[in-house]
């Protein structure tokens, strides 16, 4: 496994690891009842908020959004939470996909601040086959993957 790979995955770790032990202690300090009532009076807004978090931890690239997955599933169930989150993925993969195809690989390199890695994941992204290896690869790097497939033909 390359070095860039070994890095983003073990500081996701870390992070999914500080998630899971935050998320452990709100639940153990209001208790999970009282969340989910909350969430429950929130009518739409909880499930929207949820979404739009998880587009924004895509569009703004240095953001994570490993806490969003414990937290959506404690929140709003399992099956709920996957639903909100991949439709904030998705969605917040299309803006970034858009906002790559319109001001190009300068501000993409900006974005995401390592022109070597955008410029190894364009390289790796150049066939059908080869995006579909680089996003599976690269699940973690969602972000990056989207800003580079604006950047492709």
């Amino acid at each position: 496994m390359p070095n860039f790979l070994k890095k983003d995955f073990v500081l996701n770790a870390v992070v999914f690891l500080i998630a899971i032990g935050g998320l452990y202690l709100i639940v153990k300090t209001w208790g999970n009842d009282s969340l989910q009532m909350w969430i429950e009076g929130a009518g739409i807004w909880g499930p929207f908020l949820l979404i739009a978090a998880k587009a924004s931890t895509i569009i703004f690239a240095p953001l994570s959004g490993a806490l969003l997955y414990p937290l959506g599933g404690a929140l709003f169930g399992f099956w709920k939470a996957l639903i909100y989150l991949v439709i904030g993925d998705t969605s917040g993969g299309t803006v970034v996909f858009y906002i790559s195809r319109k001001f190009g690989r300068a501000f993409v390199e900006r974005m995401l601040g390592d022109s070597t890695f955008l410029a190894r994941v364009l390289l790796m992204m150049g066939t059908v086959k080869g995006f579909f290896i680089t996003r599976i690869l690269l699940i973690t790097a969602q972000d990056v993957v989207a800003y580079a497939a604006g950047l492709t033909k």
